[in-house]
């Protein structure tokens, strides 16, 4: 199989916690759910790890305030907002292809 793209690394991830019942807050998972982190490294490698996608978890971090870790922004904010972030990282990786 072919490596996945950040975007498809990106979009696997938003559809992990597409629903506020599929998302966490606190933790990188619980019982299927996920958080934003934990949803990166559950469709990039099948695994709760730290770091396994860099290029996908960069560009969420570039689309977040500055100086926003991906889970303190998670934790922080609302199921909305997080869809939103990846959206907006996902229309970024778009137009770096």
């Amino acid at each position: 199989m072919a490596d996945l793209t950040p975007k498809e690394i990106l979009e696997g991830a938003r559809n992990l916690i597409r629903v506020p019942q599929l998302w966490v807050k606190g933790e990188l998972s619980n019982g299927g759910r996920y958080c934003a982190l934990g949803a990166i490294s559950k469709f990039a490698v099948g695994r709760r790890e730290y770091n396994v996608a860099p290029e996908a978890e960069e560009l969420l971090r570039s689309v977040l305030p500055e100086d926003e870790a991906i889970m303190d922004f998670n934790d922080k904010g609302t199921h909305r907002c997080v869809l939103v972030a990846f959206d907006a990282a996902i229309e970024k990786a778009g137009a770096d292809d």
